[in-house]
């Protein structure tokens, strides 16, 4: 095999760029060796074995398509299906197939993020990170504790935090576009914005010297003095003159004197103060009588009303952001620690620290070391969306690969460049070829463009062709940018972005595959709609319709630029009894369903949760019907269900009768329903995990079996409490927990068979393809964004929103959005196989719409257009008959046999329960694995109350969580409150009046938390500590500190009447100490905290002297 080291692919969209890749791919695998070598030998040039070729995929679905496409491939070569390719035979690729199947894991495809975070990983000491760390994709979840501990130090006093937050609250409220007197949610979200901003440009040295705001109130405040000056001069040479001025200019004057006048009531943006001349503002009667002096001195103040309105609107925007950027580095300043603490890392950071980890003379070497295998053939699909961190990362295991005989192959589409607003730079696509570095490994770099379309029908890529053909003119590319710019865009920087946009669609006409005839693009302009009313509205749904005579639902797309319309078309087909699917339909927090199994979860951890109860009660999916559950044994007469009118009565009649739970009150009110629904869940809430609760909800209540059509849902569900479970969160409030931060986030799984129309947003279309493909909007907005950005105003470095003042940058942010607007209207309308239906923006709809329409005009003006006013190219296939649509899952009325954990068939096809109706949760367990009955641990031995020794347990239980944060006595007090809370959350079983014992146990803890040893002890200490004696009886000693300086036994106590220290207390302590002396060889001290009374005990180093009284 010829060697070539550095080839670039161009891969128009439907080119067969996947098919192209995983070829190169299995050529080099030919030539490679079975046996894997150790990256830390001396590697011979030229050699490699298969883990030295690297395919990088750009998501986690490109890598596993390209995985299963080799492994296919093999497979079809070694049955004799297809011809052998180059470098194979049938018995090679049947040994290849043999390997693969044996260690999956040897094919090295992955996608970036994976490979950045490995080398990561492996150089984690270097990095002062725990080797253990956790990449941390929402910079929110990484910021959310920071900045809680920053909140509560500025209500502690924290001057310079309080004065802050003051801010940023006042900026909010008085100058945000915010509507009520909340501001908290807002003044979090924008400070962790700017933080995530500055942790992406952390080396920005502008960023570094940014002016206090002081010095950029000073040079406001003078701008706002030189306008009011030339104001007052103009106004007193225009009295003296005797001029007449225009009424509009006398009132900006005014206006503009005066001291009292708000800064957002200057007029620096009046008409009257941007005239070519005085002249231009005088009356008829004063027209050519302005002096020299008059004229000199409206220029002055044009002058510096313009810097008002330029300079000085940046100002405005950096001291409105200056409080919330002062708490964004705080927060940084603190984010070391907390990463060092948590083991939490910013994937915004991995490739920043993956290039750090390969720089330096022996960097990558020993990363191959480390990998256990070196990189010999590198290969990147999708590279136009590489961002400039990942490439700079890459590029040291790219020179180490041509350096030894290598070779980097690059795949990718610059017109497909959609997600700069990502990072993603598609100018590296066409700049690594030409790299210096490399160019001298590789000296002759292969360009090749795959220019066949195998995905579209002829007439689809014939009218992308004429639409996207006309931007590779460089001309022609810039007066359709002009069109999408306001019309005062740099003449320069305009040409730049036309040369841009001229060179990613220069490639842009396709050939149609052979077999690929026919096809259709139909076009319809939207009429101007009345105000508040969308064109869309009437005519999707009939398009859908149209389309669904002729193609099965799921070979239909409808593609949107924003989540919103997605959801609006949504709502459109689902009127008219159309079935969808949209990236928010398969989420499990949005199905009722799960909506209500997680109320119910709630519910249980929390009786007293009058919304998750009614949620289940009123939510008419999950509950089963009363009667299904009755025994004959004990109801004559079946309960009824209670119907919506029924409960939202019983609700109404609730009000006013007092603090007693919805939960308390329809177990008063409906005492038989409370028995068969929720009785059997309520009382064995403590005892089950939230993976067995919702385990036995479904078998009680026939949930799969009611619901075949949530089948999906209910499995992905269960998978993730088992997965919750699997991380140690194995009680009620953890789950929910947890639910709460990434419930949001989980999905249900697609089913194959369903047959609904796909809605997704462009961007997530990418790489996909659909017989027919409607694009209902193009309104695409021409907008710079709200990202700060640093600039310099008058010598000061200051970070600012963008806006149209700071001129070259904002005029670069639009030029950029406009061109990946075509990107995306490039990327949308090539998804289309046999049909593609646009619907045109009615006239000023926005500059995209008159862009547009410049572009489609040669193509549409001598168009004939159909009856309904459609332009028509190709023609519409005759309706075919399509299958009969299934339901999209049978109303199946039994569930297969062990289709749910804990669920055997019969009980799943309505078994019935026993006659005497006791359910207990859990029952089909083996009796040994049944919790023992947990009230007898709260037995004294001749049966008395139990309430002391629980609630003994509780406050052990809130000691455990129990974290010191500051050192005054309100930070001890807000500490000891959220160990309560989370501890009432957590604790097992239920707790008799659960206000009154949160403050009671709020004040023994906050008394504890305060005292100057417990941090330091709950810092050292290791809870519930365990140890042996002689015989091996294990003994548990409440908190062991060993802070390297002394060994101190700690032993918590609840309750306890009488003289202290009681004796048995000190007895047991003592056993402990000499149990430590004999497994340490030290002398241990001992400590009895009487939490309750509020009193302390040691015991001396001896142990011989008597327990005294703690000072």
């Amino acid at each position: 095999m010829n060697r070539v080291a550095l080839r670039q692919i161009k891969a128009s969209a439907g080119s067969g760029k996947t098919y192209a890749l995983t070829g190169d791919f299995l050529r080099l695998l030919a030539g490679a060796a079975d046996e894997p070598r150790s990256g830390c030998r001396v590697a011979r040039p030229g050699a490699h074995a298969w883990p030295e070729i690297l395919a990088v995929t750009f998501t986690n679905r490109a890598a596993t398509e390209m995985r299963e496409r080799v492994l296919s491939r093999l497979k079809d070569m070694a049955l004799g299906v297809i011809p052998p390719e180059k470098g194979w035979d049938a018995a090679g690729a049947d040994r290849a197939v043999d390997g693969l199947l044996r260690d999956f894991g040897s094919l090295n495809i992955r996608t970036i993020d994976s490979l950045l975070h490995l080398i990561v990983r492996l150089a984690a000491l270097d990095l002062d990170l725990a080797p253990d760390f956790e990449p941390c994709f929402d910079d929110n979840e990484l910021f959310a504790p920071l900045l809680d501990d920053l909140a509560e130090r500025a209500r502690e006093g924290d001057p310079e935090l309080t004065d802050a937050f003051a801010g940023a609250c006042r900026q909010i409220l008085l100058y945000g576009d915010y509507r009520g007197f909340l501001a908290g949610d807002r003044v979090r979200a924008r400070i962790a914005e700017l933080a995530s901003y500055l942790l992406r440009h952390q080396d920005n040295l502008l960023l570094e010297r940014l002016a206090p705001p002081e010095h950029i109130a000073a040079r406001l405040a003078r701008l706002r003095a030189d306008l009011r000056e030339c104001a007052r001069a103009l106004r007193a040479s225009l009295n003296e003159a005797g001029l007449e001025a225009h009424a509009n200019l006398r009132k900006a004057l005014d206006r503009c004197a005066d001291p009292a006048c708000p800064d957002n009531a200057l007029p620096s943006d009046s008409k009257m103060l941007a005239k070519a001349s005085l002249d231009d503002c005088l009356n008829k009667a004063s027209k050519g009588k302005a002096d020299a002096a008059c004229e000199r001195r409206y220029a002055r103040l044009r002058e510096a009303a313009a810097a008002l309105e330029g300079e000085g609107a940046v100002l405005r925007g950096a001291l409105g952001l200056m409080p919330f950027t002062r708490l964004a580095r705080r927060l940084l300043d603190e984010l070391g620690d907390f990463q060092r603490k948590t083991g939490k890392v910013p994937a915004s950071r991995v490739p920043v620290l993956a290039g750090r980890a390969l720089s330096g003379e022996y960097g990558v070497n020993e990363a191959f070391c480390r990998m256990g295998s070196r990189l010999t053939h590198i290969l990147v699909d999708e590279f136009q969306d590489t961002s400039v961190d990942q490439w700079l990362a890459l590029k040291p295991l790219v020179v180490e690969a041509l350096a030894r005989e290598g070779s980097l192959t690059i795949v990718g589409d610059v017109k497909q460049a959609i997600y700069g607003w990502r990072g993603g730079e598609a100018a590296l696509f066409d700049l690594v070829p030409e790299d210096a570095a490399l160019r001298r490994l590789a000296p002759a770099p292969e360009i090749l463009s795959l220019d066949r379309n195998w995905r579209s029908r002829e007439e689809v890529v014939a009218w992308n062709n004429a639409v996207f053909s006309q931007l590779g003119d460089k001309g022609r590319a810039r007066e359709i940018l002009s069109l999408m710019l306001p019309a005062d865009t740099d003449a320069a920087l305009l040409d730049d972005a036309a040369a841009m946009l001229a060179a990613a669609f220069a490639d842009a006409e396709q050939q149609a595959a052979p077999g690929k005839s026919g096809g259709v693009v139909r076009l319809r302009a939207l009429p101007t709609a009345p105000a508040g009313e969308d064109g869309v509205a009437a005519l999707l749904p009939e398009r859908v319709a149209e389309l669904g005579e002729r193609y099965a639902w799921s070979d239909i797309c409808v593609l949107t630029r924003t989540n919103p319309q997605s959801s609006l078309a949504a709502s459109l087909l689902l009127e008219r009894g159309i079935p969808v699917v949209t990236q928010g339909s398969l989420l499990l927090a949005e199905q009722p369903l799960i909506i209500q199994l997680v109320a119910l979860l709630a519910f249980l951890n929390a009786p007293e949760d009058d919304n998750a109860f009614w949620t289940v009660l009123a939510g008419a999916d999950l509950l089963p019907d009363p009667a299904a559950l009755a025994s004959p044994a004990a109801d004559s007469v079946a309960p009824a269900a209670l119907d919506a009118a029924t409960l939202n009565d019983w609700a109404a009649r609730r009000t006013g009768r007092g603090r007693r739970s919805l939960a308390r009150a329809f177990r008063a009110d409906f005492p038989r329903h409370w028995e068969l629904l929720f009785a059997p869940l309520h009382d064995a809430a403590g005892l089950l995990t939230p993976y067995d609760t919702v385990c036995e909800v479904f078998r009680r209540w026939r949930v799969p079996a009611r619901h075949p059509e949530a089948d999906g849902f209910l499995r992905r569900f269960l998978e993730v409490l088992h997965t919750a479970e699997q991380r140690g969160l194995s009680d009620l409030a953890g789950f929910l927990d947890y639910w709460k931060t990434h419930g949001g986030e989980e999905k249900a799984p697609l089913p194959e068979t369903m047959n609904a129309v796909t809605i997704m947003t462009i961007h997530k279309a990418k790489g996909l393809q659909f017989e027919a493909v409607i694009a209902p909007w193009h309104d695409f907005p021409i907008k710079a964004g709200d990202e700060p950005a640093p600039c310099e105003a008058d010598g000061l470095a200051a970070l600012a929103p963008l806006c149209s003042a700071m001129g070259e940058p904002y005029s670069q942010a639009l030029a950029d959005t406009a061109r990946e607007a075509l990107h995306l209207l490039y990327v949308a309308w090539t998804r289309a196989v046999s049909e593609l239906h646009c619907f045109l923006p009615a006239e000023g709809k926005g500059r995209m719409a008159v862009a547009l329409t410049s572009l489609l005009a040669p193509l549409l003006n001598d168009a004939e257009r159909t009856e309904d006013g459609d332009w028509m190219f190709g023609a519409v296939p005759e309706a075919s008959p399509v299958p009969a649509r299934e339901p999209e899952a049978p109303a199946a009325s039994h569930v297969e046999e062990d289709a749910y954990p804990g669920t055997d068939a019969e009980a799943a096809a309505g078994e019935e329960f026993p006659e005497n109706d006791e359910w207990r949760p859990m029952a089909w367990l083996p009796r040994l694995k049944i919790f023992r009955t947990p009230l007898q641990d709260w037995l004294d031995d001749d049966g008395r109350s139990r309430a002391a020794k629980r609630r003994g347990t509780l406050m052990h239980h809130c000691l455990e969580r129990l974290r010191i944060t500051g050192r005054t006595a309100a930070s001890a007090r807000a500490d000891a409150a959220q160990a309560v809370q989370h501890g009432l959350r957590t604790f097992p079983l239920p707790v008799p009046d659960p206000e009154a014992t949160a403050r009671d146990l709020t004040e023994a803890l906050a008394w504890y938390a305060a005292l100057p040893e417990t941090a330091r002890r709950m810092a050292f200490g290791t809870p519930e500590h365990t140890l042996l004696d002689a015989e091996g009886n294990a003994h548990r000693v409440d908190l062991l500190v060993d802070d390297g300086e002394e060994l101190v036994a700690v032993e918590y106590k609840t309750g306890t009447s009488g003289d202290l220290p009681a004796p048995d207390h000190a007895a047991q302590l003592r056993g402990y100490l000499d149990l430590l002396r004999v497994a340490s060889g030290r002398t241990a001290r001992g400590e009895l905290v009487y939490l309750d009374r509020r009193e302390r005990f040691v015991l001396d180093e001896t142990g011989e002297r008597p327990l005294k009284a703690a000072s």
